[in-house]
């Protein structure tokens, strides 16, 4: 609230018209912008200022009543405040209705209010919003308090609970990691069994062994369903692989205390876990997990997902060591920050690249942070090459393929018959071919066999036939599969790769880029400045909102466009915008653009 030309109204109007949710006002902010200094509770009438010297520690309750200047306006929000909660709960509302004969200025029961504020969020019907300042750090002790007071626990998320497929097996969901770079887990105190967590990388990488590369890795996980116990075995559903929790920590602040077993409810950090990254899911094993999902499809349950969902990266550059000898290191500080934050791929000398390790990222200051890490955390220099746009190829048409693969290898002729329809899919990312055989029982093939078809898909897939992008929103079945016995597994591959590429030929391909939705917020003064600036970048679906001292243009724009965005924005405005960039989807280049693109590539 502290920011200039703030406006908690405009605010909840965007929560309401965005988010598809009813915001429940709690509070009303004392003074606006520089003014700003505290915040007026509205379920139970107490002005909450902050001591200005204090930074955030030390704040004052203080009754209000109708001398303050503010107690009007605020009143007349707690009004509305309770108006809504009765338009979503029946029951509050007859209660109203029975007490105090639907006069809302007259409801005085403020623990009646809290509780069916509560029942609002458990049901989803509403959400409540409060407001503060971050950079003077007022308003963070109520949030922490309405947490306590209104978000549910795990035993009231009737919805999402699946802890009844996993009866009282262990279930345990990975949402940090971090890297114990001091090999602290090695300076354990044993007379009180704590530790003391350090993430300085030096140390680490002055004496970095390959074989100790997975030694410092810290897992926070929060365990949903049964126990989890040191040294005991977990599955990972999302990798298909089997873990050993080592050592089990409870945190407390930059301080780890080892304990032998944690329960359902509690948040921990577990050492050993070398596969798994942020957001995957953990059972106790495979058998469990397979039972469980069973059940779910019994009930018509969605599945619990095995890990976050990610959006293609949009941008990507290489990285090389500044000296040969510290290849290692930054493979290995490569890995560590791919497992922290999977948005992050990393690609090491594969054949795709030239044998480069290419980084692919979200954004700008995605890759920015990355590259900052590397130097500041790892002591690592690095030549990072130019920042490159993530076009992609697509097919506008479903085509079908038939190769017939012959080889003689010394006295025997081998050969490979693939048939296969490959056409476009939207939203769709390939993972495997789907087997429409109709002579052949596809369980009969061997894995090895069906392995090796689909590297050899995958890897035309990834190559492409324009300019070499990689493929996306493509889907490929195969309709006959025939190979003779005893032919070696590259050959399969060979095959399944020429097959597809000669169906990307064929299929009238296309260059598409990203397209991105930017927000940019404003005052009128620079909007035209803004507007004009946006039409330049290709800008489509250009929409203008103006309320009160705030101008909000939305827009998708190509990604192309959006170049140095945040300083030229500075610059144009005066440093008087902000503005917020995701992911909308792919479109089709424009002729010029495809023959700047083809001037580039030679």
């Amino acid at each position: 609230m502290d920011k200039i030309g703030s406006d908690f109204d405009m605010c909840l109007d965007s929560i309401e018209k965005k988010l598809n949710t009813v915001p429940l006002q709690l509070q009303y902010p004392v003074g606006r912008e520089k003014s700003f200094n505290g915040v007026i509770d509205l379920v139970n009438m107490k002005k909450l200022v902050w001591h200005q010297m204090s930074d955030g520690k030390i704040f004052q309750s203080i009754d209000f009543n109708s001398n303050d200047a503010d107690f009007q306006a605020a009143f007349k929000k707690r009004i509305e405040l309770i108006e809504k909660i009765a338009r979503i709960n029946e029951d509050f509302a007859e209660i109203l209705l029975e007490k105090f004969n639907m006069e809302f200025d007259k409801m005085n029961d403020n623990i009646l209010l809290e509780s069916y504020i509560r029942k609002s969020c458990l049901s989803s019907l509403a959400t409540p919003v409060l407001c503060g300042s971050s950079f003077r750090n007022i308003g963070i002790q109520p949030v922490m308090d309405a947490i306590i007071k209104y978000l549910p626990s795990p035993y009231d998320l009737e919805k999402n609970n699946y802890q009844p497929f996993y009866d009282e097996s262990l279930l345990m969901v990975c949402f940090k990691i971090i890297h114990d770079h001091q090999k602290s887990r090695k300076r354990i105190n044993r007379a009180n069994s704590k530790i003391q967590l350090q993430t300085n990388a030096t140390n680490t990488l002055n004496k970095f062994k390959p074989d100790e590369a997975q030694d410092d890795i810290l897992t926070f996980v929060r365990v949903y369903n049964g126990e989890l116990h040191a040294k005991s075995k977990v599955y990972n559903p999302a990798k298909g692989a089997k873990e050993i929790c080592d050592k089990i920590y409870i945190p407390y602040s930059n301080e780890l205390e080892e304990v032998q077993k944690i329960g359902a409810g509690n948040i921990a950090i577990v050492h050993g876990l070398t596969n798994t990254t942020t957001g995957d899911i953990l059972v106790h094993n495979k058998q469990l997990y397979d039972k469980a999902c069973h059940r779910m499809q019994l009930e018509n349950k969605q599945e619990m997902q095995m890990s976050l969902e990610l959006a293609n990266p949009v941008y990507f550059c290489t990285v090389e060591p500044e000296f040969e000898s510290d290849e290692k290191r930054i493979n290995y500080a490569l890995e560590c920050l791919q497992r922290e934050d999977p948005s992050l791929r990393v690609l090491i000398n594969e054949e795709e690249n030239m044998g480069q390790t290419v980084i692919q990222g979200q954004g700008e200051l995605h890759l920015d942070v990355v590259k900052d890490r590397i130097l500041r955390e790892y002591k690592l220099k690095a030549f990072f090459g130019p920042l490159n746009i993530a076009y992609k190829e697509t097919p506008t048409k479903s085509v079908n393929q038939e190769i017939n693969y012959e080889k003689i290898l010394g006295e025997r002729k081998h050969y490979v018959k693939i048939e296969l329809n490959l056409f476009p899919r939207n939203d769709f990312k390939f993972k495997f071919a789907n087997l429409l055989l109709q002579n052949e029982n596809k369980s009969e093939i061997p894995l090895e066999k069906i392995n090796s078809l689909n590297h050899g898909i995958n890897s035309a897939l990834n190559k492409g036939v324009i300019l070499r992008y990689p493929f996306i929103n493509t889907d490929v079945k195969v309709i006959k599969f025939e190979t003779s016995q005893g032919i070696p597994m590259p050959y399969i591959s060979s095959a399944a790769y020429q097959c597809t590429i000669k169906a990307l030929e064929n299929a009238e391909c296309v260059v598409i880029q990203p397209i991105m939705n930017i927000d940019v917020t404003t005052s009128p003064e620079y909007s035209s400045k803004v507007y004009s600036d946006l039409t330049r970048r290709n800008a489509m679906n250009l929409q203008i909102n103006q309320t009160n001292k705030i101008v909000n243009i939305n827009a998708k724009v190509p990604l192309a466009k959006l170049r140095a965005y945040s300083t030229d924005i500075r610059k144009l405005t005066s440093g008087n915008s902000t503005f917020n960039i995701e992911f909308d989807s792919y479109d089709k280049i424009s002729q010029r653009e495809f023959q700047d693109l083809l001037e580039k590539k030679a």
